[in-house]
């Protein structure tokens, strides 16, 4: 995107155009239609920076074992703020040491804090109680039980609940449930996992559950050992696609063809689902809607607007070829 492509898209002079980024006198009606041109398209003048470096702002942070398909849904996330008259830094905030915001604590351009991440340990979710006291707090894909912070997540139980559900009508019997016991929300997809087998008055014998990173090439090697104690699983429900690959992966190494001898359905719906073959069934996280209603929650927080204590976003199960349901 350039100054000629957003001229022509708002119909204006360029030299309108650079008088509405650089601050100078253009009809505010017009101004704000060349501004959302060029919002849309990520482009800026060092005019138009300086001016969006004296707004407020929200800090959005991030660690790094996010499961979310980053980079489309931050962006979603950061124009709805914008909207709302906030501009947004982003930072990447390291789990093995000490989390150090003091700097942007003393700004008062600061407005508020996103947290984004799905694996926040106990000393985490403290420090992020103690600063809400004192300043918005979103937690976006995880729960921090606190008065203070909204929470905003999918949920999970649900989901895997509809899974069972499908792979049980579509005459599976015998399951198993690989899950990252590292990830927040594998407890709720475990007891779903749990409950659904129970509905369907399925015991103990039927179901073999399994513990790994959400990693592919760790996930094979774990189902690849479980299948190979337990011939008869039918069914795999894994806590994300990576794991669900993996399982993929392990099942194919093993001889078993898929979906006619083993079904397996992933969770998240990344870019991942449809880069294997067959392509993955699995729920989709609605990451897009998640970020979304993580803005408005933080932007109505900071505005002292009623804000609810725990937005949860109803995930979709998408069907492709790795499931027989």
């Amino acid at each position: 995107m350039n100054i000629y492509e957003i001229a022509k898209q708002a119909n204006v002079s360029t030299a309108t155009v650079s008088r509405a980024l650089n601050g100078g006198v253009v009809k505010e009606s017009t101004r704000s239609k060349i501004l959302s041109i060029a919002e849309s398209h990520n482009y800026t003048t060092s005019a138009y920076r300086r001016d969006k470096l004296k707004m407020p702002y929200v800090a959005i942070i991030i660690y790094d074992e996010i499961e979310f398909s980053g980079a489309k849904s931050l962006q979603i996330m950061q124009k709805r703020l914008f909207s709302n008259g906030l501009n947004s830094i982003t930072m990447y905030a390291d789990r093995d040491s000490e989390i150090q915001f003091s700097a942007l604590l003393d700004d008062e351009l600061l407005k508020g804090i996103c947290v984004v991440c799905p694996k926040l340990d106990s000393d985490s979710r403290k420090y992020f109680c103690e600063l809400a006291k004192n300043i918005p707090v979103v937690a976006v894909g995880t729960h921090i039980r606190s008065n203070n912070i909204c929470s905003v997540l999918v949920n999970d139980y649900s989901a895997v609940s509809t899974c069972v559900k499908k792979l049980y009508n579509g005459g599976h019997r015998n399951f198993m449930f690989v899950s990252d016991p590292e990830c927040s929300t594998t407890k709720s997809k475990q007891r779903s996992f749990e409950d659904g087998i129970a509905a369907c008055r399925l015991n103990l014998s039927n179901i073999t559950e399994v513990s790994c990173d959400s990693d592919i090439t760790r996930a094979k090697f774990a189902v690849k050992n479980a299948l190979s104690r337990n011939k008869n699983v039918s069914a795999i429900l894994a806590s994300s696609d990576e794991i669900a690959i993996g399982a993929m992966k392990a099942a194919t190494e093993l001889g078993m063809k898929i979906p006619e001898d083993i079904s397996v359905i992933g969770f998240n719906n990344s870019p991942l689902s449809i880069a294997c073959e067959p392509e993955l069934t699995t729920v989709d996280s609605k990451s897009t809607e998640l970020f979304e209603a993580a803005a408005g929650a933080i932007a109505n927080t900071i505005a002292k607007k009623s804000v609810q204590n725990v937005i949860e976003i109803l995930p979709e199960l998408i069907i492709r070829g790795s499931a027989a349901v």
